[in-house]
């Protein structure tokens, strides 16, 4: 659905009856400098929003560019939160592509792209729902797109972290942290981030040969999580004379990505909107 600019403030006004309109907008700018009463600027869900923006501003502003924003008000019941997650979940606006790559990031309609299916839908609005919780704050966030023209989000902070925004959180970074492991030869450790720099997820294959007389134990660890978003691992472990030797197939994505288990059981594969990746690798350790 695409908004106009002039019908914000009457859908701001009907959707969160209970948070302040503001009689205008603000610059970027001057909502960085805001200090409002009660919610904290150092260290806080603030500084994650002004630092995510500014980061997407930076790197994806040809697609859609943040041009103002100001804030509406905290989420002070119950009512206001249903209210919240209704109104966040009818914009219809969220980005994909891959991130390392501006060039591949473009934004896409929720309701309507046939990338997204029902399951991945339905999968969203439940992780909004269970991410917006009394006591948070929301802001309004004008953007200007090369595709739609004029649109808004709403963007959700707590006092110590940005917790949602449908563009903003559609976009996360992947950091290969695994050349910082000495042991064995092929382990995987992936740190998945927010667009504003903190963990959003990790992704860990490896796996230790420990000898014991003529007897090889393989010690494995293999783990993924992912906040607002799915993360699957299957690692299978042999012993090949005094070596371990283990597979691996991973996935992640962000809420409107499907990662699935294909038929064989092991693979795993990610695909729908926004963020996501896959890969599947080989860890060998061996007795020295």
């Amino acid at each position: 659905m695409h908004i106009a600019p002039l019908k914000h403030a009457l859908l701001i006004a009907s959707a969160l009856t209970t948070l302040a309109a503001p009689s205008s907008a603000v610059t970027w700018t001057d909502l960085e400098e805001l200090n409002i009463s009660g919610v904290p600027t150092l260290q806080s869900g603030v500084d994650d929003l002004v630092a995510g923006v500014i980061e997407w501003n930076a790197q994806f502003g040809n697609t859609a560019i943040v041009t103002g924003g100001y804030y509406l008000g905290p989420i002070a019941d119950e009512a206001t939160r249903q209210r919240a997650v209704d109104f966040i979940t009818a914009l219809d606006y969220t980005a994909t592509g891959d991130f390392a790559d501006p060039s591949s990031v473009s934004l896409a309609q929720i309701s309507t792209d046939p990338a997204i299916s029902d399951a991945a839908r339905a999968r969203w609005a439940r992780a909004i729902d269970d991410a917006i919780k009394i006591g948070q704050d929301a802001y309004w966030l004008e953007w200007s797109s090369s595709q739609y023209g004029s649109i808004g989000t709403v963007a959700i902070v707590d006092p110590v972290a940005m917790v949602w925004d449908n563009i903003l959180s559609s976009a996360s970074y992947v950091e290969d942290l695994s050349p910082g492991i000495a042991a064995s030869t092929g382990a995987l450790n992936l740190r998945i981030t927010w667009l504003w720099g903190s963990t959003r997820g990790r992704i860990t294959a490896d796996v230790k040969a420990i000898c014991d007389g003529e007897q090889v134990l393989c010690m494995e660890t293999c783990d993924a999580w992912m906040s607002l978003g799915s993360a699957t691992v299957n690692c299978q472990v042999e012993k090949d004379g005094n070596c371990c030797v283990m597979s691996y197939s991973y996935g992640w994505g962000t809420p409107l990505v499907d990662v699935e288990v294909q038929g064989d059981g092991f693979t795993v594969k990610a695909s729908g909107i926004g963020s996501s990746g896959d890969g599947n690798g080989t860890v060998i350790d061996c007795c020295r």
